[in-house]
């Protein structure tokens, strides 16, 4: 579903909800399963793999599979039904032999509506993989932020973003992302108690929204935004720094991501 939405979509009137706490990750090579135990985890990889998942649903998938290994992927594409489509990168490219690769551009309606996606992508899905144990899971990119800072809201659940990053380090646009979603649910809502990386991560994101509207200009010095568009992704970068286009919320059930 096609939507246009404010940087916000939460209901502007404050809300009243018992004490809900929200940390933050900024890698996934640093999220345990201590992290993300009796909580919803919300994870973030904007370029690209949840921008990939959730244009992949919005299009029309009937899930998406989340792998961490290329061998882990193969496999699940041979079993089982066929007419899966085999997706994902390692080192930004597309992995030779499989039908796409991370772009979400690549996930059409026409390619992908009614299958199921095979996916596996440097970090991203190694992030899901990380916060697999939460008691919920959902997927978040720049894509969908309002929603689902509306969805985690509505339920009143202690939280914890998981930023993808990049090989194990800080990425700008994920914590762009999360510090977006901080801040539209400290703004609508009270008693949320910040941990110390979601309170740092709120400072910047506030500062951001009221200096800078256009991502991009903020991003394109970025390592992981530099290198992509370097390798000839521009089309992929413009598109993943989007807000709000899609009105979906992907959330892993016994290891596939639905909507």
């Amino acid at each position: 579903m096609w939507v246009n939405r404010a940087r916000s979509c939460v209901p502007a009137k404050t809300r009243l909800i018992k004490f809900m706490r929200l940390n933050l990750i900024f890698s996934a090579d640093k999220c345990e399963e201590k992290h993300v135990a009796g909580r919803a985890a919300i994870v973030i990889d904007v370029l690209r793999a949840t921008s990939v998942i959730i244009s992949a649903l919005a299009n029309g998938a009937e899930c998406v599979t989340p792998c961490k290994t290329v061998e882990e992927a193969r496999a699940l594409a041979l079993s089982g039904r066929s007419g899966k489509i085999l997706g994902g990168e390692r080192r930004a490219d597309k992995i030779p032999g499989f039908d796409c690769g991370n772009s979400p551009l690549e996930y059409t309606r026409e390619r992908v509506g009614g299958k199921e996606i095979i996916l596996t992508s440097s970090n991203g899905t190694k992030a899901v993989k990380a916060a697999a144990k939460a008691d919920r899971l959902y997927i978040m990119a720049l894509l969908n932020h309002s929603a689902v800072a509306e969805k985690v809201l509505s339920e009143g659940k202690d939280a914890v973003l998981v930023c993808a990053g990049t090989d194990g380090e800080f990425s700008l646009e994920d914590a762009l992302c999360a510090s977006l979603f901080i801040n539209a649910c400290a703004r609508e809502a009270k008693n949320i108690i910040l941990e110390d990386a979601a309170l740092f991560a709120k400072a910047f994101g506030g500062h951001i929204i009221n200096t800078n509207n256009n991502i991009y200009n903020l991003l394109r010095n970025s390592m992981h935004v530099s290198k992509l568009e370097s390798l000839g992704y521009k089309a992929d970068i413009e598109f993943c720094l989007k807000e709000n286009v899609f009105d979906i919320i992907p959330e892993l059930h016994g290891g596939k991501l639905f909507i």
